[in-house]
C-alpha cells in the first residue's frame, strides 16, 4: 500500500515538474524572442480622380486633354467602379491622334510603384488604345510600363516596378484611344491607379 502511495506521489511530482518546466518554457521564449512587429506600409494613391467621377457625376478633373481626342464619358464601369468611364475614340486618319494625361510630382528616392488600370475594348474588332505610365525624368523620358486593350470584357491590368527618381521627376499616366483608321474603335478606362506601396 505503501509502494502505490509513494508511486502515486512521485507521479505528481513529474508531473507538476513539467508543468513548471512548460510554463517556464513559454514565458522564456515570449520574453527574448527577437521578432519585431513591423507595421504595414501605407500606399499612398497618387491619381486623385482614377474612375472619373465625383458624387455621381463624370469629371476629367485633374486629367489634361492633348490634341482633344473625342473622349467622352461612357455609362459603363468595371467592379467598384461607380457609374461612369472614359471612353476615347480611335483615330481614323481624319481626327488627329491624342491622349489623356495625368501628371504628378514623383516622390523623390527609390519606391516601389503600383500602376493598374481596367481597360475594355468598345468595339468588335477588339484593336483598342493603351494605358502608358511614363517617367518624364529632369534629363531622359523613359516609358515604364503601357497595357494594350483587347479584351471586349471588362479586364483588369497591372504592373508592379521600382522606379528612383530625383528632385524635379514627374510619373505620366497616358490613356490613348487606337490608330484603327478607318473603323472607329472605342476604348474603355476606369480606376486608373498609381499607387506607392513602399
Amino acid at each position: 500500500m505503501n509502494d502505490s502511495r509513494e508511486i502515486w506521489n512521485m507521479s505528481q511530482k513529474v508531473v507538476f515538474a513539467i508543468a513548471f518546466l512548460l510554463v517556464a518554457l513559454v514565458a522564456f521564449s515570449c520574453g527574448k524572442s527577437s521578432n519585431t512587429i513591423v507595421e504595414p506600409s501605407v500606399t499612398v494613391e497618387l491619381i486623385g480622380n482614377s474612375s472619373f467621377e465625383v458624387n455621381g457625376m463624370f469629371t476629367l478633373n485633374g486629367w489634361s486633354l492633348f490634341l482633344a481626342p473625342p473622349a467622352v464619358s461612357v455609362k459603363d464601369a468595371p467592379p467598384g467602379g461607380g457609374t461612369w468611364s472614359l471612353a476615347i475614340d480611335g483615330e481614323n486618319g481624319v481626327i488627329p491622334f491624342g491622349y489623356v494625361k495625368f501628371t504628378v510630382p514623383a516622390p523623390v528616392g527609390i519606391h516601389i510603384y503600383k500602376f493598374s488600370v481596367w481597360t475594355k475594348c468598345g468595339d468588335s474588332t477588339g484593336v483598342g488604345g493603351t494605358a502608358s505610365m511614363v517617367l518624364d525624368g529632369v534629363d531622359t523620358i523613359y516609358v515604364v510600363n503601357v497595357f494594350h486593350v483587347s479584351d471586349m470584357a471588362w479586364t483588369l491590368q497591372s504592373a508592379i516596378d521600382t522606379l528612383k527618381t530625383i528632385s524635379g521627376d514627374s510619373l505620366q499616366v497616358c490613356l490613348a484611344g487606337a490608330w484603327s483608321e478607318p473603323i472607329f474603335d472605342r476604348t474603355l478606362f476606369d480606376l486608373v491607379k498609381l499607387e506607392v506601396i513602399k
